[in-house]
């Protein structure tokens, strides 16, 4: 970009102005208005003379004013101009002001070869200076908000790429994190920050038994390193592993207060199968109204339980505090109202590896 116009008004009558003695403009009048073009072997040779009198080489004025060295060399040979934004730097670094780096002027005094030169007030300026000053003024103020609008849309775009990374990697809303006997670690988190699902994601592959088939819906084992928990789960407690590390019980609440319970079988040494998840609390609820499942009816574990019809046989018992006692032995507190309107409550023991309730206690309240 020219720091000066260069382009005369065409078909002007020309008459015939003379530059003052060093000056680095040309001036050429048509019709009594001064149109000033700027001589680049004159300015460049200025430069050159001023850079060297302060002792500066080219790679050092050009890295006071931010640019390359082949800049400044194209400025010097007169190839080129500086860009108007740079002329205040400029003037400063060669210890002069803009006016007087505009008209070239020498001084005399060497004390201004060692001391920057207290710049011209603009009011004292020629009118030239004065267009070529004001519009370095818009134009760097032009380039410091472009600057700061790129900048700010990089570091939105860097925030936005970290939060993605971080969430497809289950690192931004990380609930629960544990580690299994192989050393894979196992997060669970959030996929949303409202109203999102909890999922598990594996530093390591993972292989899961009993996963559907897309195509053909048939359950088959698979490596997975991230799966989805219960649509309903609303939070999540502290993963608990059993005594040998085989089961890993994981536990929370739900949208509707009942209590989700989950337990993973992980495979023994050298053993092929893959991990199996077992919805516990279904199980552990069905079997306290008498069904292994739907078609297996026995005699109910307690008594008078709540919810249970011919539609529905999860009774309504909210069952909290699980914990591994040996081997894959886990127990839990139970509580319910009955039909009868006494209050129960007790614990009971479940068998992750057999799938079994295999006793209940408890006391009457009433």
């Amino acid at each position: 970009m020219s720091a000066f116009p260069s382009h005369p008004v065409k078909n002007a009558k020309k008459r015939a102005c003379k530059p003052p003695v060093g000056c680095i403009f040309r001036p050429a009048c048509y019709n009594g208005s001064e149109v000033i073009t700027l001589d680049k072997q004159t300015f460049g040779t200025f430069v050159a003379e001023q850079r060297k009198r302060q002792g500066l080489t080219q790679r050092q004025l050009a890295q006071l004013l931010h640019v390359t060295d082949k800049a400044v060399s194209k400025w010097e040979r007169g190839l080129s101009y500086p860009d108007v934004t740079l002329l205040q730097p400029l003037a400063a670094a060669l210890c002069l002001d803009t006016d007087r780096l505009l008209t070239c002027r020498r001084e005399e005094s060497e004390e201004h070869m060692t001391q920057i030169t207290p710049p011209l007030p603009r009011a004292e300026a020629s009118p030239a200076v004065q267009a070529v000053l004001d519009i370095s003024d818009a134009n760097s103020r032009q380039r410091r908000k472009r600057q700061r609008l790129m900048a700010a849309a990089a570091l939105a775009i860097a925030v936005i790429a970290v939060l993605a990374v971080m969430q497809y990697n289950g690192a931004l809303f990380i609930s629960r994190r544990t580690v299994t006997p192989e050393g894979i670690t196992l997060s669970f988190y959030r996929d949303s920050l409202i109203g999102g699902r909890l999922r598990m994601a594996a530093d390591a592959p993972l292989s899961m038994a009993d996963i559907p088939c897309i195509f053909c819906g048939k359950s088959e084992t698979h490596d997975v390193t991230r799966l989805a928990l219960g649509e309903e789960l609303a939070a999540l407690d502290a993963p608990q592993w059993s005594v040998d590390g085989q089961y890993l019980l994981l536990s929370g609440s739900t949208r509707s207060a009942s209590a989700w319970l989950e337990v993973w079988a992980f495979p023994s040494d050298g053993a092929d199968t893959g991990i199996t998840r077992q919805d516990a609390a279904s199980s552990i609820l069905l079997q306290l109204s008498g069904r292994r499942d739907e078609n297996t009816l026995a005699a109910p574990l307690l008594p008078a339980l709540p919810g249970v019809s011919a539609h529905s046989y999860l009774p309504r018992v909210a069952l909290s505090d699980p914990h591994w006692l040996t081997g894959s032995q886990l127990e839990l507190s139970y509580a319910y109202d009955g039909t009868d309107g006494v209050r129960r409550s007790g614990t009971l023991v479940y068998d992750a590896a057999r799938d079994i309730v295999r006793s209940v206690s408890g006391s009457i309240y009433g």
